[in-house]
């Protein structure tokens, strides 16, 4: 990899850079010039980069350049022009990458279609059977007594009759039914069932970018009368990755209706009724 020297780098546009790449940008200049060139050349703070705006950092960085010494590059000895350059690098690769290659097909294979689709039909099924149980306890509860003795309902009414010489006559008319006869039996029976899941797929492209600059003791450099050591060290981690965003609905849509009686069930009540 070529390396730049700083002169290059401040010529260079500052437009495409994130605010995070200036502000380490113009901290790796305070750290390889010095604070008192750097304080020469903007009364900005290092700590106050944070809080101010894109474009004041891009102008921060133009007074540099309109103020720029040869001696500078010797103070940072090619560090920073290392550094930098990792950094275009780091922004070329994000600016090619993007999440069209998202394997959705993948992602649609993982969805536990067998789950999500049986769970209701499932559900259906138990409810018909607990229905057809509820069907037999409500004609055991209600048809019987406790003795097991059929529950029956006394009517009587008058009734007018030939008298057998003309004429008519009235006579009363006693009854007894069966109870279940006068009630409607409950047989509900699951008509349909409808099941609509919907998957929507949304791919992001994700950067996660941290950077740190330390000084430390290590490289002798001489600048006019006075003599220091310094060394900087960059380390910067960067991570990128496809999120794939997922959301799912699911509607189910049951419709019960209540059912003919099955035929055994009828026999047996026509025979009580009898």
């Amino acid at each position: 990899m070529e390396t730049q020297t700083l002169k290059d780098l401040l010529s260079q546009g500052q437009t495409s850079k994130n605010k995070s790449d200036l502000i380490s940008f113009i901290k790796g200049i305070h750290e390889g010039i010095g604070s008192e060139e750097y304080a020469g050349v903007t009364g900005i703070q290092p700590a106050e980069l944070e809080g101010l705006t894109k474009v004041d950092l891009i102008a921060i960085i133009e007074q540099f350049k309109d103020a720029y010494k040869s001696e500078w590059e010797d103070s940072v000895k090619g560090s920073m022009a290392t550094i930098f350059k990792k950094m275009e690098d780091d922004e070329q690769l994000f600016s090619k990458s993007n999440a069209s290659n998202v394997d959705f097909a993948a992602e649609l294979g993982s969805i536990d279609f067998k789950n999500i689709i049986s769970g209701p039909l499932d559900a259906c099924v138990q409810a018909q059977a607990n229905a057809s149980i509820s069907t037999v306890d409500f004609i055991k509860q209600v048809a019987f007594d406790d003795d097991g003795k059929l529950r029956t309902v006394d009517f009587s009414y008058d009734k007018t009759v030939d008298d057998g010489s003309g004429g008519t006559t009235t006579e009363t008319v006693a009854l007894e039914v069966p109870f279940i006869s006068t009630l409607t039996v409950p047989s509900i029976r699951i008509e349909s069932c409808e099941i609509d899941f919907n998957v929507k797929l949304n791919s992001v492209y994700t950067k996660d970018v941290s950077t740190d600059f330390e000084l430390d003791a290590g490289l002798e450099v001489k600048y006019g009368p006075v003599k220091f050591d310094v060394e900087v060290s960059y380390q910067r981690s960067m991570s990128t990755g496809v999120k794939v965003e997922k959301e799912y609905s699911l509607g189910v849509k049951v419709q019960a209706t209540n059912d003919q009686l099955p035929g055994g069930l009828e026999k047996v009540l026509g025979i009580l009724a009898g």
